[in-house]
């Protein structure tokens, strides 16, 4: 059956053992999580890591604690997510670029399926839905415009020199955002030498081509970590005193054991934005009452699949009986029995053998369901089954009719 599953990890619901899971590499996790060639969407962010497949997961202790979805609870998730009501920051956009991403990525390695990919289109297609529709995506929702927002609120921003650690597109972000609050200076540091001459180009801030802690740390008043290392950069043992981190990293960029040095880590800026959520919170049952929508026509369009798939497997089964038993016919013929007796056995052994299947199926249906609904589809099935025996005997009855009629020719 085409259904969906989900295993992951989030900031709201395991925040410590999501710094933990992010500080493994990718395919150590892939190993951990999916069975052998087991097709997949990994979405992970900077607030998640989610694995999506229309297979189970393997649930080892070691990855506990976890949440896990299964079905049309996983599909709503999966909706919820890329309509941006399960961001930290509600309705933020990025997230729908990261679900993007995250499908091509399994599209690319051949490591979706049919299903997966109906999902993953559908997810995108609910989240621009829900954009384009209401107003969540309005204001100030993404995690570097909250970022800009809290250094606006510092007093003396004007005479804080400012470092942002990174080149991806948050840390691009941040300097927009940054250079808003209109602190003394913004340096960006990064080790991507292209990215760097970007930024600095397109924004008209510093930049410096590698990560020197100590460095940046004697340069700058606030640093603010948006890199994807899985150890922190400004380790247990930093000495420099009376700085503010603000750090947007997963697995995070400073050490929580720092000393002396004032640290916002991402966890820490939920609180900011809860205004950003209260002001939209009107919005979230009008974008629930949509997902139950597109989920309920996804989930036709997965039962047609499902249809689909099953009529091609009876096919398939028929195929590969009728030829296992047309080769035992044949050997039958060859040892010299009877023709007629042979024809018989075939007939009744590919109807018994084809049909075997359904009828157990139906039968274990009918004792273990009540539905009015299974019921009526059965009747249906029958009257499909009588009218087509209709035809075939009106056909033969007329094959043989014109058979007289041309014998009768022949006799005049």
């Amino acid at each position: 059956m085409n259904t969906l599953y989900m295993i992951g990890w989030d900031i709201k619901q395991e925040a410590e053992k999501l710094e933990k899971m992010s500080a493994i590499g990718t395919k150590s996790l892939e190993n951990m999580v999916l069975e052998k060639d087991q097709n997949f969407v990994l979405l992970s962010t900077c607030n998640r890591i989610e694995f999506y497949s229309t297979l189970p997961f393997k649930t080892d202790n070691s990855l506990r604690p976890f949440h896990k979805l299964e079905g049309k609870p996983a599909i709503q998730h999966l909706f919820r997510v890329s309509s941006g009501i399960e961001s930290l920051s509600l309705g933020e956009n990025e997230i729908l670029h990261q679900i993007k991403e995250a499908f091509d990525l399994s599209l690319k390695n051949d490591r979706t399926d049919k299903a997966l990919s109906i999902i993953f289109r559908k997810a995108q297609s609910v989240g621009k839905k829900a954009r384009e529709e209401t107003g969540i995506s309005k204001g100030k929702t993404s995690i570097p415009a909250h970022v800009g927002s809290l250094l606006e609120s510092f007093s003396d921003i004007r005479k804080k020199k400012v470092a942002i650690i990174g080149s991806g597109t948050m840390a691009t972000d941040l300097v927009k955002y940054a250079k808003a609050a209109n602190p003394d200076r913004i340096t960006v540091y990064a080790r991507n030498s292209d990215a760097v001459s970007r930024i600095k180009q397109k924004y008209g801030v510093f930049g410096v081509e590698e990560i020197d802690p100590f460095r940046i740390s004697q340069e700058n008043d606030i640093i603010i970590t948006a890199t994807g290392s899985k150890e922190p950069i400004f380790q247990e043992d930093f000495e420099i005193t009376d700085k503010m981190f603000i750090d947007l990293g997963m697995p995070p960029n400073v050490s929580r054991k720092i000393k002396n040095n004032r640290v916002i880590y991402l966890s820490d800026i939920e609180p900011i934005m809860q205004e950003n959520a209260r002001n939209k919170a009107a919005l979230i049952p009008i974008i629930e009452e949509m997902i139950d929508h597109e989920v309920g026509i996804l989930e036709k369009k997965l039962s047609e699949l499902d249809a689909d798939d099953l009529i091609k497997t009876i096919f398939n089964y028929a195929k590969h009986v009728k030829e296992s038993e047309i080769r035992h016919s044949l050997t039958m013929l060859g040892n010299g029995s009877d023709l007629n007796d042979i024809l018989d056995k075939l007939s009744d052994s590919i109807i018994n053998k084809v049909l075997a299947p359904q009828t157990l199926a139906i039968k274990k249906m009918i004792k273990s369901d009540d539905d009015e609904k299974f019921h009526r589809v059965l009747e249906d099935f029958y009257t499909l089954v009588k009218n087509a025996m209709s035809a075939q005997n009106t056909n033969a009855a007329s094959s043989h009719q014109e058979g007289q009629d041309q014998q009768g020719q022949i006799l005049l």
